[in-house]
């Protein structure tokens, strides 16, 4: 997570067919300057999804800044 533009961020699971399931808001990062989240994919259903992380910007408007495929099978 590293960005100069970006202090805080939000990360958002999305399931495939565009259900939010989750947002983690005002994350920071840890003195290694690594964004951590841990996900325990046993609770979710079988399925593709989106995590998609936004940094917070200037005026707190959300910034696009990365997304991972996660297959749970």
């Amino acid at each position: 997570a590293r960005s100069e533009r970006h202090a805080r961020f939000r990360a958002s699971l999305v399931r495939d067919d565009g259900t939010l399931l989750f947002h983690a808001d005002h994350l920071v990062r840890d003195s290694n300057q690594d964004l951590r989240l841990s996900l325990n994919t046993s609770i979710l259903p079988r399925g593709d999804y989106l995590l998609r992380i936004e940094g917070y910007g200037r005026g707190g408007k959300l910034e696009r800044f990365a997304e991972a495929k996660i297959r749970v099978s």
